[in-house]
């Protein structure tokens, strides 16, 4: 899963909207001091204290705190106050300076605390926002109860509004497109839960690179639809030599995975830094869900002697096993990290302990046996702390065994 970083201008509201995502399997975590030992597939509401501040102190915190997150594939949500008060549009202008490349979607309703939006205006339990006791807050009042205008009077971007007419019609997924085509940010109305569930499922479908605004809701529902339609990507690296391994890269090849040989003269030999990138910039345009990278052969009929070319270079069997196995790791390692799986797959004893040291892994969380000598495990500790490990014997299966890995693994996923 995706993690989910929340920025909310005070710690009552990052509490109330990360709380909501723990009903997706999330670990959700509040946070109101810096912090920057973020782990994968986790909820992170950090509160920026900065409602009633001036706006240069409020924009300030924000891109701030952005600047701290470095996870490009991450959801991102402005969290604002469910009655609009507050440094929003400022601290929204943050956003889209830190991340020009995406565009703002706000859905200001909570349902079932009886915010929700008609035709640009926000009715908190039937009355409009201008017309409630919040709107008389000292430090935050509210002058009216048009979005737009709220966000407007703060903001630097461009913005347009969709009605609730759109919403409940066929076209919303073009309605959207055609707002974002010419704007950074839109405010969609939504009346139910089931309304911010349609924007949410329409924006996923559409492949739209946003940032969700809203107070809890559209959040919820918007990382749930990802989930929902995600890919689980799995990440393997596989140096066994024996033949059943050629048989399970050959039938993962013809089953819509993708296999990478590595030519084992280069892998080892003393371009293989100039090697190693040559390989990465094939494999990061990519786009199979399970990716194989292998020292080994899918024609059976070639098979390296490692005893034999170590006694070519000056090396013995185990040294050049260790050789191979570090630098196949590395390069595995880089791929990964433009390319964070959903579960690595590792085959071998070997290849599995040099990948996991050298990710500074300290051990295993097992959780499953998948067939025998096939477990199912989270990593612990390191560069990929958290993330899910197959590892299997190399002589361990059949030719369909890493497809029915994946099928574990997927089913598992969409279940979490």
């Amino acid at each position: 899963m995706k993690s989910i970083y929340i920025i909310a201008d005070d710690t009552t509201g990052a509490n109330s909207s990360a709380i909501l995502l723990n009903k997706l399997g999330y670990n959700a975590i509040s946070l109101h001091k810096e912090y920057e030992d973020f782990n994968p597939a986790s909820v992170y509401a950090l509160s920026t204290n900065s409602r009633g501040v001036d706006k240069d102190t409020a924009y300030n915190r924000v891109f701030d705190t952005l600047k701290r997150i470095n996870d490009q594939k991450a959801i991102l949500n402005k969290r604002v106050d469910s009655t609009l008060r507050g440094n929003i549009g400022y601290e929204l202008n943050a956003f889209l300076d830190v991340y020009p490349n995406k565009k703002a979607v706000i859905v200001p309703c909570f349902p079932k605390s009886g915010r929700i939006c008609k035709e640009n205006i926000l009715y908190v339990n039937g009355v409009k926002l201008h017309e409630t006791d919040v709107a008389k807050d000292p430090k935050c009042p509210i002058n009216t109860s048009n979005v737009y205008d709220l966000f407007k009077s703060q903001i630097e971007k461009d913005i347009t509004a969709i009605s609730i007419k759109d919403v409940h019609g066929q076209n919303l997924a073009r309605v959207i497109n055609d707002n974002l085509s010419v704007s950074d940010i839109v405010i969609i109305d939504a009346i139910t839960n089931e309304d911010i569930e349609k924007i949410a499922d329409v924006i996923t479908k559409l492949k739209l690179d946003i940032i969700t605004v809203d107070p809890g809701p559209f959040t919820y529902y918007y990382a749930k639809s990802q989930k929902k339609h995600r890919k689980i990507l799995l990440n393997g690296l596989v140096c066994s030599t024996t033949p059943l391994s050629s048989l399970q890269m050959k039938y993962i090849e013809e089953n819509d995975g993708y296999v990478y040989e590595i030519d084992f003269n280069k892998i080892i030999g003393p371009e293989y830094l100039k090697y190693k990138d040559e390989v990465l910039n094939v494999l990061k345009k990519v786009e199979n869900n399970i990716v194989i990278i292998t020292s080994i052969s899918i024609n059976e009929d070639k098979v390296i002697s490692l005893k034999d070319v170590g006694q070519d270079i000056g090396l013995t069997q185990e040294e050049l096993s260790d050789l191979l196995n570090n630098r196949m790791s590395e390069l595995f390692i880089e791929f990964s990290n433009y390319r964070t799986p959903d579960v690595f797959y590792t085959s071998g004893g070997d290849t599995t302990l040099a990948f996991l040291n050298m990710i500074n892994s300290y051990g295993l969380k097992l959780s499953e046996e998948i067939i025998p000598l096939t477990v199912y495990s989270e990593i612990l500790g390191g560069t990929f702390n958290g993330v899910h490990l197959v590892s299997k014997g190399g002589l361990i299966g059949d030719e369909f065994t890493i497809n029915d890995i994946y099928q574990f693994v997927k089913e598992g996923k969409n279940n979490e």
